[in-house]
């Protein structure tokens, strides 16, 4: 997982909470530890600080990856804008997600583990997209897939199944254009 995802979970901490709870989400001996946006550190520490702002703050750490992601996809949009030249709408973007967007990270980042993402079309007003990954980010996904919708200004229902255990792992959602 790439340090730029860390940095963009305090940018949220920070956004939502205040300065003084971003500046308690990690421990002493890492406080002045920042995270180099381009290296690769492991899945726990996201998961470790989305634990710890739960107890900072009384959320759910599911709640708080979700909202990240949310707040993710409209920064990489800020930030990555080629990657959404010519897409016009949230279903068919996500639809061809993991060989626009995956597929280039791993070219780029050989060691990058992404995840695996599916998609079934049905019909232009829905689709079944499935996730699976060993890291258990199936929150951070669902968090996406919102905030992808609403870049597109577009009101999506997302139904989400966790189809395996551990929870997160491999995901089923059903999106439906409202």
């Amino acid at each position: 997982m790439r340090g730029l995802l860390f940095r963009e979970f305090m940018a949220f901490a920070e956004e939502r909470f205040g300065t003084d709870v971003a500046s308690r989400l990690k421990p002493p001996a890492e406080a002045e530890r920042a995270w180099n946006p381009i290296a690769a550190y492991s899945h726990q520490g996201l998961l470790d600080l989305a634990g710890r702002l739960g107890e900072l703050t009384g959320s759910q750490g599911a709640d708080l990856l979700q909202a990240y992601g949310a707040r993710l996809f409209h920064r990489l949009a800020l930030l990555y804008p080629g990657f959404l030249v010519g897409a016009r709408s949230a279903l068919p973007f996500i639809a061809g997600f993991q060989a626009a967007i995956h597929d280039e990270i791993q070219k780029l980042h050989p060691d990058s583990e992404v995840p695996h993402i599916c998609c079934t079309s049905r019909g232009t007003d829905r689709l079944e997209l499935v996730y699976r990954s060993p890291r258990r980010l199936g929150d951070l996904a669902e968090g996406l897939l919102r905030g992808c919708a609403d870049h597109f200004g577009e009101r999506i229902v997302i139904d989400r199944v966790d189809v395996a255990e551990p929870v997160g792992q491999t995901v089923r959602f059903t999106l439906t254009r409202a």
